[in-house]
């Protein structure tokens, strides 16, 4: 199903995103020895660890492209050194980079199968499929209303949570900050947007961090335990900037937060994925 990697949730139809949630924990591993290569051009702690831990677990094995030692630093072109990758036995490669296009480029460049591990403020597709398969576990029936609180414009989580959780059929919002950027990407997702007053009608908050390194900023402040409903849970992708994100009090009701489930899931699907791209199906 996933010959070509993914780079981005709007690869997936319905069919597909049910399938990969659905069997998450059905995964195979490679029916020979695969090779992968780590190439994460930006600082990661989860989804760095949970993409080395899932291919460990499928017997793949990881060649770690390190940027810091590459011949970047001598001036070479992005492009030629990913490239070289071509011309080694390599079976795919997970790319996590800071500008928008990287992935697209590099499996073009490359002709072998590239997973999005996080690029620019465009899409982080993995995070928003392990956020569905956490709320899926939850319960499989449930029409969640989800709002997202916080940086909207310059967060990658938010462009691919949104898509999946429509796939999902779940009702999706968005928090009235006041900004027209705001207004503008509820039109484009087609979302409804509520004001702040209404999240205790809400099940799930998700709240996004300020992308400071892109340039982001929240205009909405940190999200306060008083304004969600009681049995409300609140996402988050980590990592948490407390009382910027979400105020301290939070981290006294941890039966609320999904932020370690969160983490979980996403190593549950990226091992789900890994799966499907060492056998080559699509």
């Amino acid at each position: 199903m996933f010959s070509k990697g993914l780079l981005s949730a709007s690869e997936l139809n319905q069919k597909e995103t049910l399938h990969l949630i659905s069997n998450a924990r059905n995964h195979l591993k490679a029916s020979k020895s695969k090779t992968g290569v780590l190439a994460f051009f930006e600082s990661s702690s989860r989804t760095y660890s949970s993409f080395r831990l899932a291919g460990i677990d499928l017997g793949i094995e990881w060649l770690d492209f390190e940027a810091e030692k590459s011949s970047l630093r001598k001036g070479e072109s992005f492009r030629d050194s990913l490239q070289l990758f071509a011309h080694y036995p390599v079976d795919f490669l997970v790319l996590r980079h800071p500008h928008y296009g990287a992935c697209f480029w590099a499996q073009r460049w490359l002709q072998k199968p590239v997973v999005n591990a996080g690029e620019a403020c465009h899409e982080h597709p993995t995070q928003g499929l392990g956020d569905a398969l956490c709320l899926h576990d939850i319960s499989k029936s449930k029409s969640w209303k989800i709002c997202f609180f916080g940086d909207l414009l310059k967060s990658r989580v938010f462009r691919s949570c949104v898509q999946i959780f429509k796939k999902m059929k779940w009702n999706v919002f968005i928090c009235r900050d006041q900004t027209q950027e705001s207004f503008l990407l509820a039109k484009i997702f087609g979302l409804k947007m509520i004001d702040r007053s209404d999240l205790k009608k809400m099940d799930v908050i998700y709240t996004l961090r300020a992308q400071k390194e892109r340039g982001g900023a929240s205009f909405l402040g940190p999200l306060r335990l008083s304004e969600i409903g009681k049995e409300a849970r609140v996402m988050h992708a980590g990592p948490v900037i407390w009382e910027e994100d979400l105020e301290q009090a939070f981290q006294f009701i941890p039966e609320r937060l999904l932020i370690d489930a969160q983490v979980k899931s996403c190593f549950i699907i990226r091992r789900k994925l890994l799966s499907e791209v060492a056998r080559g199906r699509r």
